[in-house]
């Protein structure tokens, strides 16, 4: 239980804020921070201001709630119901939707013209966290109580 606490919260507090931040790494890479016309002169206050624009601790919360708590319990619910834990393909598909829907839903995207740009992000974001949660969480939790 620690174990999955533990990974879902680095999941929404520093995972999706770096992904979230992406389009700002070439910046901080290269020491010039900027974001259009507004010039910084520390790195802090660069990432405290790009975390700013990306409603860091509220947006994190939101996540946390609304997409990986339902989506422990699905895995959770499929685990007990069945004897063993949903494949990998399964859990992205399922992660991939939920942030699809909440996305649309507050966003109202997919627009016509966005509409692979919005799949690709999607899809990105739904890869990487079940990656992480996969090898962070899932693989310890089916093996410890299957073997």
């Amino acid at each position: 239980m620690i174990r999955k606490i533990t990974a879902n919260l680095i999941v929404a507090f520093v995972i999706i804020p770096f992904i979230l931040t992406a389009g700002s790494w070439a910046n901080i890479i290269s020491g010039n921070y900027r974001i259009e016309d507004a010039y910084y002169n520390s790195l802090s206050e660069y990432i405290g201001v790009i975390l700013h624009e990306t409603a860091f601790p509220i947006f994190s919360i939101l996540y946390l709630l609304v997409i990986l708590l339902p989506y422990q319990l699905i895995k959770d619910r499929y685990y007990i119901k069945n004897g063993h834990g949903m494949s990998f393909w399964k859990k992205l598909l399922i992660l991939t939707a939920m942030i699809a829907l909440l996305w649309i839903l507050i966003f109202h995207y997919p627009i016509s013209d966005w509409y692979i740009k919005f799949l690709s992000y999607v899809i990105g974001i739904a890869i990487s966290v079940s990656t992480i949660l996969y090898f962070s969480v899932d693989c310890y939790s089916e093996n410890k109580v299957s073997g």
